[in-house]
């Protein structure tokens, strides 16, 4: 039980770190993917760098 809670936990970091799915969806509601998806990338991962610190200590 213990251990696949674990593993949830980690997938949800990669999965936040990436943050392409927050470019692309701003982007296609925006209608500019490039921009958007460069931008949600680049806040993605700095989410995903934040939690991931906070997480280790």
């Amino acid at each position: 039980m213990d251990e696949d809670k674990k593993k949830e936990e980690d997938w949800i970091c990669i999965c936040i770190s990436c943050g392409m799915c927050i470019g692309v969806t701003f982007g296609v509601i925006f209608n500019n993917i490039g921009l958007f998806i460069s931008f949600g990338t680049f806040i993605g991962l700095l989410v995903g760098y934040i939690i991931n610190s906070k997480k280790n200590r």
